[in-house]
C-alpha cells in the first residue's frame, strides 16, 4: 500500500503541473457555454431568423472548442469559448430588448378589457405582468451595464430577464382568461375537453357540447346507466379488469362533479379535479382560451391572429414553435483547425517575395 502511494505521488509529479486544471477549466467553461446557446435556441428558433447568422457563428465557435477539447488541447478550447460568449452578450441583449418591445405591447393591447372586465383576479395577473416585465427591463439594464470582460455574469442576467418576460406573459394570458364572463369561461372548458378528446382523453367525453338541460339529465344518471367511454361491455363484466372498473367508477364521480361544478361556474371547485385527468393543464387551458376567443373574434385579442398567440404561449413555456435552429444548422457547421505558426525562415522569405513585388511594381511604373 505504502509503495503505491509513493508511486502515485511520483507519478503526480511527472505530469504538468496546470494539465488538470486547464481540463477542468475547460470542461465547465464548454458545459456551461452549451447551456447557454441551448436557452438561446429556442428564443432564436420561435422569433430570431433574423438572428440566424450571427447565432450559427456563436455555435461554430462552440463546436471547435469542443473539437479543441477533444484534441485535448485545452488553451484553445478555453479561447473559443470566450469568443464565442462575448458574441452571444451582444445578442442576447438584442433578444431581451426585442422581448420586452413586444411584451409591453402585448400587455398594452389586453389591457383596457381586462380593465373594463372589473375582474379582480384578472386584475392582479394584469399588474403581477407588469411588474415582472419591469423586474426584467431591470435585469437588462444591469447586464448591459455590467463588466463586458464577465461575459457569463452578463449572459445569466439576460437569462433571468428572459425568464421574467416569459412569466410575465403566462400572468397576461391568465388575465385574459379570468377576465371573460362566467358563459365564455364554460364554452373554453367545453373546447378544452374537445382538444383533450381529440388527443384520446375520454374525461367528460359524455358531457361535451351538450345544453344546460342535457348535462342535467346526464348528471342523474346512475353508473350502471351509463357506458363509458373507454370500457367495453366484455370488460366489465371480467372479474380481471376490477381495477379498471374501479377507475372508471372515480372517474363517474368526477365528471359529475366537474359537471356540476361547471354549470353553477365555480371553477375554481372544477380545476382541482381537472388537472388529475388533463396534463399540463395551465397551458392547454391557454390554448383553448387562444383559439376560442379568435374564433368568435374577441376584442382583447384584436390584431393578433391566432399562430402570433401561439407562438408567444409556446415560448412562453420554453418550447419550440417552429424547429430548433441548431438542429438545421448541423450540416452547415464547420471544423476550424489550428492554423500553423510561420518560422522565422518562412516570414524572412514571404518578406522578401513581397519586397520583391514591390520593387518590380515602382519599376512599371517608372517605365
Amino acid at each position: 500500500m505504502r509503495n503505491s502511494i509513493i508511486v502515485l505521488a511520483i507519478i503526480i509529479m511527472c505530469l504538468p503541473d496546470s494539465s488538470f486544471a486547464d481540463q477542468l477549466t475547460a470542461d465547465s467553461a464548454i458545459r456551461d457555454n452549451k447551456e447557454f446557446i441551448e436557452f438561446m435556441d429556442v428564443p432564436i428558433s420561435n422569433f430570431g431568423q433574423k438572428y440566424k447568422d450571427q447565432f450559427k457563428d456563436i455555435y461554430e465557435i462552440h463546436f471547435n472548442a469542443e473539437v479543441a477539447y477533444l484534441q485535448s488541447d485545452y488553451n484553445r478550447a478555453f479561447k473559443n469559448v470566450y469568443e464565442s460568449q462575448k458574441k452571444q452578450v451582444d445578442l442576447y441583449s438584442l433578444l431581451v430588448k426585442d422581448y420586452l418591445d413586444d411584451t409591453r405591447q402585448f400587455l398594452d393591447s389586453i389591457s383596457p378589457e381586462v380593465i373594463k372586465s372589473k375582474n379582480k383576479k384578472a386584475r392582479l395577473y394584469l399588474n403581477l405582468a407588469y411588474r415582472d416585465r419591469e423586474v426584467a427591463r431591470t435585469h437588462h439594464t444591469v447586464a448591459d451595464a455590467s463588466n463586458p470582460k464577465l461575459c457569463s455574469n452578463k449572459i445569466y442576467k439576460y437569462i433571468e430577464a428572459i425568464k421574467m418576460v416569459r412569466r410575465a406573459r403566462r400572468y397576461g394570458f391568465l388575465a385574459i382568461f379570468e377576465s371573460q364572463n362566467d358563459e365564455t369561461k364554460k364554452k373554453i372548458y367545453n373546447h378544452l375537453f374537445e382538444i383533450e378528446r381529440e388527443k384520446g382523453n375520454v374525461f367528460y367525453v359524455r358531457f361535451i357540447s351538450k345544453t344546460e338541460q342535457q348535462i342535467i339529465d346526464e348528471m342523474q344518471k346512475e353508473y350502471y346507466d351509463v357506458q363509458l367511454p373507454g370500457i367495453t361491455q366484455q370488460e366489465s363484466k371480467d372479474e380481471e379488469t376490477y381495477g379498471k372498473r374501479v377507475e372508471q367508477r372515480v372517474r363517474f364521480k368526477d365528471e359529475r362533479r366537474v359537471a356540476e361544478y361547471l354549470l353553477t361556474a365555480e371553477f375554481e371547485k372544477a380545476e382541482p379535479i381537472i388537472r388529475d385527468y388533463v396534463k399540463d393543464f395551465n397551458f392547454n387551458l391557454i390554448v383553448a382560451t387562444i383559439e376560442y376567443l379568435i374564433a368568435n373574434k374577441s376584442p382583447i385579442v384584436a390584431g393578433y391572429p391566432v399562430e402570433a398567440l401561439k407562438r408567444y404561449h409556446d415560448d412562453d413555456y420554453s418550447r419550440y414553435f417552429n424547429p430548433s435552429t441548431i438542429d438545421s444548422l448541423a450540416g452547415e457547421i464547420k471544423v476550424v483547425d489550428t492554423i500553423p505558426k510561420k518560422t522565422g525562415t518562412e516570414t524572412t522569405e514571404q518578406q522578401k517575395e513581397q519586397t520583391d513585388k514591390k520593387e518590380e511594381v515602382t519599376a512599371e511604373q517608372g517605365k
